[in-house]
């Protein structure tokens, strides 16, 4: 009877650790994802607001020669 529940509890405690490496390497694969997302979301930003700010510049006038 103790080698039957010994058994159990090891094919138990194997598959909780299967499970949780599966889940920590699912959060990290998943996180990656959202970090380069989110990098991507702050180039356009800033891509963007430099663009904007040359579109919209005051040209100078320059003095006429007349």
């Amino acid at each position: 009877m103790k080698r039957t529940i010994f058994i159990y509890g090891l094919v138990l405690a194997l598959a909780v650790f299967l499970l949780k490496t599966l889940e920590h390497r699912f959060l990290f694969r998943q996180l990656s994802v959202e970090i380069y997302i989110g990098i991507i979301g702050v180039l356009f930003t800033i891509l963007g607001i430099w663009a904007g700010q040359k579109i919209t510049r005051k040209k100078e006038n320059l003095p006429s020669t007349d």
